[in-house]
């Protein structure tokens, strides 16, 4: 099951951009938002969206829906995360992959926003989920935790 979804900022405003056109590149992007809010409430990545019949062998755990029209959303899959990396049409998402063959998600981990999967309750509707709303921490306030401690549990990094 997967846990966070890792998606760019920049990508979502874009996102919105085009879904306030009207051609098929608003349909497929009305498609790829649809896909994501699934992915955010719980659902497999299986059962978002239609899946390509192949993958692609360029990148690892790589996987490719169809936005239908000639449009593509590729995501890639690492344990329990799933990155949302790029959308598009089906040349440039080509063009894309060709690019970012060898792919380290250490370098776009960085530039993503990290977003908790949600699932629904009651299996009621999706809701909207903002992706700029702030994680709520429920620990110990940093305060409180005497430097003793901190040097104890990160003996590693630090040289006494």
């Amino acid at each position: 099951m997967i846990e966070y979804i890792h998606i760019n900022p920049r990508f979502l405003k874009k996102l919105e951009e085009l879904k306030e056109l009207e051609s098929a590149t608003a349909f497929a992007a009305k498609k790829a938002d649809t896909i994501i809010q699934a992915l955010l409430h719980g659902k497999r990545p299986a059962r978002a969206g239609k899946l390509t019949r192949h993958g692609d062998a360029r990148i690892k755990k790589c996987l490719k829906y169809d936005l239908g029209q000639g449009y593509r959303l590729v995501c890639v899959k690492d344990g329990r995360d799933l990155y949302v990396l790029f959308s598009g049409s089906h040349d440039s998402c080509d063009t894309w992959m060709d690019k970012n063959r060898n792919l380290k998600l250490s370098r776009v981990r960085e530039t993503m926003e990290r977003c908790p999967v949600k699932p629904s309750v009651n299996g009621a509707g999706p809701e909207p989920i903002s992706f700029t709303e702030p994680e709520e921490y429920d620990g110990i306030p940093l305060e409180t935790i005497s430097q003793s401690d901190l040097r104890a549990v990160f003996q590693g990094l630090v040289k006494p």
